[in-house]
């Protein structure tokens, strides 16, 4: 088998931030795409939502188009997408008939997009469950390093005796022959699990799905009641080789909570910060109880590092072990730092939310902050409005990490509708802005708000001058299922 060109995204020998590739070099892109799983069933939905951000944001006109494909690869439908009624769009894909595979949002320009990925959620909606994500995947279309070659951790599975743990992946246009997927779990005593998998051969734009425990028999007494955290070696073809990763029920369409994967920089390596002159640090977004935690995955790049939260510090000696740090309410700021290696800079983290024991623990993949991240004013979200659903923005200062100081921190706070081209507005004081750290409803930033009778989506955004915040939605069900998803 012939196969594609393979770049490495991560240089290990880039000493310096700027010298990643796409940090300081622009390209061309008139095309964009994002691609999701969807599941359709009696007990699941499946809503892909964005806003007309390409228009808001750069005045940008764009086509649109939106396919769907079987597992198998099949074409089911396509359609163009406008924007008649409103800024917002939530598409619901074969019109929610029942069906499983991939859908595509391709976006298509005369104007530079700058980037070839467009910023879109998808919503998954279970009997009891809420989970949401944001685009991990895309078909390539344009010159660009093509990264088929999937070497994917940050994949944190809960398998039980009532919960599976589980991956997807999407291949692009040409045929992916078949291959052994070789997974790599570590469980928290530090122990190792190998297991190869085989996939049959993908068709063009066919979708894989792979529960962790259809293959690997002692999988939940390996993890013995607590996590374990996993890596994932696969290609595909024409197609970035990013996953969707989870936990659901064994009951089919009973909850189901997703996120996404990272490179598994322990492998691939990773760009670092100049030493001693980058902070690194990640607050926790919203309310703080009892199930409030850190993960640091064991696939950060090796080094003798040192987290530490208030008082508490956390030693990650050439991240042999799955770190869980708990979050107290009197310090939410998890910082990093290195008396003998210089700092990566990415450092990939999981940020867990739960409300009760019965639903599946929320679980975010981000990474950590550092000293050298651009201004950002604007951002954009998604959030969930309806009477069987509350949204909480939630906005966290940075702490001038590389924020103009001199700039008030006074926000305005956007609400887009999928309905109409009504935006309502609300300017948010500085004091304000304080007590947006464990968030606040949408129906209490905007109290006209009315509540819909079935649940919808629709987009907040946030702009200010100060550029050192970082924003989060919180979608809660009436059941108590989390969805936090950070902005754009």
């Amino acid at each position: 088998m012939k196969k594609e060109n393979q770049v490495n995204p991560l240089s290990a020998k880039a000493k310096d931030f700027s010298e990643t590739p796409g940090v300081s070099k622009s390209r061309e892109h008139h095309v964009a795409s994002s691609t999701f799983w969807f599941k359709n069933d009696n007990n699941m939905k499946t809503v892909i939502s964005f806003l007309n951000y390409w228009k808001i944001k750069n005045n940008l006109d764009v086509n649109l188009t939106a396919t769907s494909y079987s597992i198998n690869g099949k074409l089911l439908e396509r359609e163009k997408v406008t924007f008649k009624k409103g800024k917002v769009k939530n598409l619901y894909p074969l019109k929610s008939k029942f069906g499983e595979g991939s859908v595509e949002i391709k976006i298509e320009s005369k104007t530079n997009l700058r980037i070839p990925y467009a910023a879109i959620v998808a919503i998954y909606e279970t009997k009891y469950g809420l989970s949401a994500v944001h685009s991990y995947s895309r078909f390539y279309y344009e010159n660009e390093p093509i990264f088929n070659k999937g070497n994917e951790g940050s994949w944190t599975i809960r398998d039980s005796e009532k919960i599976s743990s589980f991956c997807v992946f999407h291949n692009g246009s040409k045929t992916q022959p078949s291959q052994k997927q070789k997974i790599i779990i570590q469980n928290e005593k530090g122990e190792l699990l190998n297991s190869q998998i085989n996939i049959p051969k993908i068709p063009p734009f066919g979708t894989v799905k792979i529960n962790l425990k259809d293959h690997i028999k002692n999988l939940s007494s390996f993890l013995d009641g607590g996590i374990g955290v996993a890596s994932s070696i696969h290609e595909v073809q024409n197609s970035f080789a990013r996953m969707l990763i989870g936990n659901e029920s064994i009951r089919k369409g009973y909850d189901l909570q997703v996120t996404h994967s990272n490179f598994n920089y322990k492998i691939l390596g990773s760009d670092f910060l100049k030493k001693g002159k980058n902070k690194v640090l990640k607050p926790y977004p919203g309310a703080i109880n009892k199930y409030s935690e850190f993960i640091v995955y064991p696939h950060l790049v090796s080094g003798n590092y040192e987290a530490s939260i208030g008082k508490k510090k956390y030693k990650l000696t050439y991240n042999k072990n799955i770190v869980r740090i708990p979050v107290e309410k009197k310090s939410r700021v998890l910082n990093f730092s290195s008396h003998t290696h210089q700092m990566p800079s990415r450092i990939q983290l999981g940020l867990v939310t739960r409300s009760n024991e019965d639903r599946i623990p929320n679980e975010v993949a981000f990474s950590a902050m550092n000293s050298i991240e651009p201004f950002k004013r604007f951002h954009w979200g998604v959030c969930g409005i309806g009477k069987n659903i509350d949204t909480k923005i939630i906005i966290l200062d940075l702490m001038g990490l590389n924020a103009d100081q001199t700039v008030k921190k006074e926000v305005i706070i956007s609400l887009y509708s999928s309905k109409n081209e009504k935006i309502m507005q609300k300017t948010i004081s500085e004091t304000q802005v304080k007590g947006y750290t464990e968030g606040t409803s949408i129906y209490n930033i905007f109290e006209d708000l009315e509540k819909p009778e079935h649940n919808t989506y629709e987009y907040y955004s946030v702009f200010s001058h100060y550029g050192g915040f970082l924003c989060y939605s919180q979608m809660q069900n009436q059941h108590g299922s989390i969805a936090l998803e950070h902005s754009f």
